[in-house]
């Protein structure tokens, strides 16, 4: 199970965990919103984490129980996550007009880097297959070609294939395999 529900969490509990004891109000003035201090501190008491130590008028104040192991903390990236299935998603998303630098952009994360070049090259075998329609056409040098999704089957992303065939280097020639036969 992972201990924190998001990378906020993870931060707000790394500004508490070394104090001998807090309260609601030192996640507020450390930045922590009042209401979500409140759903962590609700969370980390049910979860063991921290004890309630005293009470002062309306004011709780808590003890951290101790260090808990920081692996797997955060979720592991999914594993559908590659360039292909990021750049696929910030088309879907995008739902306008856009360029190679735009999809590029929009499909880089942590665990993820997609450059112009991968996009481009991906915008142009999808419009190829007929996925992408130009909207507007590039001007070398003063603007990017612009696309539009227009067919969209939906989450998983269209995986360009290279040919699969034999290359006979005594006749120099290419035989390509037909995938129906065996």
């Amino acid at each position: 199970m992972n201990p924190f529900r998001s990378q906020m969490e993870r931060e707000a509990w790394d500004k508490v965990k070394g104090l001998a004891e807090f309260s609601r109000q030192t996640l507020v003035a450390k930045g922590i919103n009042d209401n979500t201090a409140r759903d962590f501190i609700k969370r980390w008491v049910h979860g063991g984490r921290i004890d309630e130590m005293r009470v002062e008028g309306t004011l709780r104040w808590y003890a951290p129980k101790g260090a808990l192991p920081v692996e797997n903390d955060l979720p592991a990236p999914a594993k559908d996550r590659s360039p292909e299935a990021n750049m696929w998603r910030a088309m879907r998303q995008l739902r306008t007009d856009f360029s190679a630098l735009d999809i590029a952009e929009h499909a880089i994360t942590a665990d993820v880097t997609v450059t112009e070049a991968q996009a481009r090259t991906y915008c142009r075998q999808l419009l190829k297959a007929g996925y992408l329609a130009v909207h507007q056409t590039a001007i070398h040098r003063v603007r990017p070609a612009k696309y539009r999704l227009v067919i969209n089957t939906g989450p998983r992303a269209p995986l360009i294939k290279r040919v699969v065939g034999v290359l006979d280097q005594n006749e120099d020639k290419f035989l390509p395999l037909d995938p129906g036969v065996s």
